[in-house]
């Protein structure tokens, strides 16, 4: 995880076309988890958007978030 700050609140959905301001970006393949952080991450397939979603939204309602050993949620 490289931590590239947002300078600008983004609110998305699993398959939206999101633009955001990055303070640094070198690598156009970001994934914004839920604490407004950037993860640098390989291209995702629609299950893995939708459980690191989910586990955004547990985070946020400050239930458990369990990753296993394949680092799915």
């Amino acid at each position: 995880v490289h931590p590239l700050y947002l300078s600008q609140a983004v609110n998305a959905c699993p398959g939206d076309d999101v633009t955001f301001t990055m303070w640094s970006a070198f690598d156009p393949l970001y994934m914004i988890n839920g604490s407004g952080w950037v993860s640098i991450l390989t291209p995702m397939g629609d299950r893995e958007v939708a459980a690191q979603h989910a586990a955004s939204r547990r985070e946020r309602a400050g239930e458990p978030v369990v990753v296993d050993d394949d680092g799915d949620f």
